[in-house]
């Protein structure tokens, strides 16, 4: 099994079948989510295919409160991530496509009721999710600088989210921290 991702106590894992759960391991419940091989390779020749290949996933509330609202996000795929989302219930993922195909997700949230993607080079786009559209809404551009050994994270703290960037020097068997930025994400236009 491999786990990829967790939120408010609820695992999202992989199964050597590439079937996809979410589970609690203190109450035992568990749901059935999607299999990993409904996910939209990149491109119709890749190859790169294990159980490893969803990156990370976010949940976006308890679903023993929430059922079928509950959504789950995933980033995906090998040499440039992609985003797809389920509902409870749903038999495949659904694929959230970007404006441009060159977009690499590295991170994802889930806050204040929605999900925001991380993608290079330095941007941050809300995953509008509707009961009958899909689409990305760039917000926020120009972030920070993209570079092989710069690597972001959406955080949210204090009821703020940040945008974290570390920078390491990386040496063949270790990787040393350069340099850590933090950086508010100032979001109260949106509201």
């Amino acid at each position: 099994m491999y786990c990829c991702g967790s939120t408010n106590g609820w695992l999202v894992y992989i199964d050597n079948r590439y079937n996809m759960h979410l589970y609690n391991p203190f109450s035992g419940v568990k749901f059935q989510l999607p299999s990993a091989t409904t996910l939209v390779p990149p491109n119709p020749n890749y190859r790169g295919f294990s159980k490893y290949y969803v990156k990370k996933a976010i949940v976006s509330s308890d679903p023993t409160t929430s059922g079928s609202e509950t959504l789950v996000l995933v980033i995906y795929s090998g040499e440039c991530p992609r985003l797809a989302f389920c509902r409870l219930g749903d038999n495949a993922w659904t694929s959230i496509e970007s404006p441009t195909r060159t977009r690499s997700h590295q991170d994802a949230i889930f806050y204040k009721g929605q999900f925001y993607a991380l993608y290079s080079p330095g941007a941050v786009a809300i995953c509008d999710i509707g009961p009958f559209h899909v689409r990305l809404v760039e917000i926020v551009s120009s972030l920070t600088s993209e570079g092989p050994s710069i690597k972001e994270y959406l955080v949210e703290s204090a009821g703020e989210l940040y945008l974290v960037s570390r920078t390491c020097w990386n040496f063949p068997r270790k990787s040393v921290l350069k340099a850590l930025m933090v950086q508010l994400l100032n979001l109260k236009y949106l509201s």
